[in-house]
C-alpha cells in the first residue's frame, strides 16, 4: 500500500533536525526509526514518491500475525514485512495484545531491525509498556529495538479531533 497526502489538518511541530532527516529520506533507508509518545492523532505518513509503505495499526498487524502463524506461512509473511521500505504501526498500547500477539509482534520487529524504517506510536510512556507486552523482559526487549537510532518525539497536548468537536459545538451554539 503507498501512502499518499496526509489528511491531517493539525500537525504536531516537528524538530528542525528531524525535518532534515526526513527530507534526506534516511527513515525508508532503514537507517532511522521514528516513535512518537503522546496523544497521535494523526497518521504519520511521509509521502516517499515510489516507495512502499505499509501502515498498520498495532493491532490489525498482530491479527495478521497470528493468522499467518495459523496458516503456517509466518515466515513468509514476516520476509515481506521486512521488505517495505517503510512500515508503520499506529496506536500501539490502546488495546491490548495477548501474550502469544506480543511474542509475534516482537518477532516481527526484530525482523526489521536494522534492516527496515519503522514509525511507532503509543500513548504510552516506555515505563508502561511491560502492560501492553506482558511481560518486562519482553518490553525492554521490544524498547530496545524500537529506541536503537531513533527520533522519539513526546507530543502532550489537546487533540486536534477534541478541539475540533468543540468548536464544532460553539458554533452550533451561535446559530442556536
Amino acid at each position: 500500500m503507498a501512502v499518499g497526502n496526509s489528511s491531517c489538518r493539525q500537525r504536531p511541530a516537528k524538530p528542525r533536525s528531524l525535518t532534515h532527516h526526513r527530507g534526506r529520506q534516511t527513515f525508508v533507508r532503514g537507517e532511522e526509526k521514528l516513535s512518537s509518545v503522546g496523544r497521535n492523532d494523526c497518521r504519520w505518513a511521509p509521502c516517499y514518491r515510489d516507495k512502499r509503505v505499509r501502515a498498520y495499526t498495532a493491532t490489525e498487524l498482530v491479527s495478521e500475525l497470528q493468522a499467518a502463524q495459523e496458516a503456517h506461512q509466518l515466515h513468509r509473511f514476516l520476509e515481506r514485512f521486512a521488505t517495505w521500505d517503510l512500515v508503520f504501526v499506529d496506536e500501539l498500547g490502546y488495546l491490548p495484545i495477548t501474550e502469544h500477539g506480543a511474542d509475534l509482534l516482537f518477532q516481527a520487529f526484530s525482523e526489521r531491525h536494522e534492516r527496515g524504517s519503522v514509525i511507532v506510536t503509543t500513548n504510552l510512556p516506555f515505563q508502561d509498556w511491560a502492560q501492553v507486552f506482558q511481560t518486562e523482559r519482553l518490553a525492554v526487549a521490544m524498547l530496545d529495538r524500537i529506541t536503537h537510532r531513533a527520533h522519539i518525539l513526546e507530543m502532550n497536548g489537546e487533540s486536534y479531533r477534541l478541539k475540533s468537536a468543540r468548536g464544532q459545538k460553539k458554533k452550533q451554539r451561535k446559530e442556536d
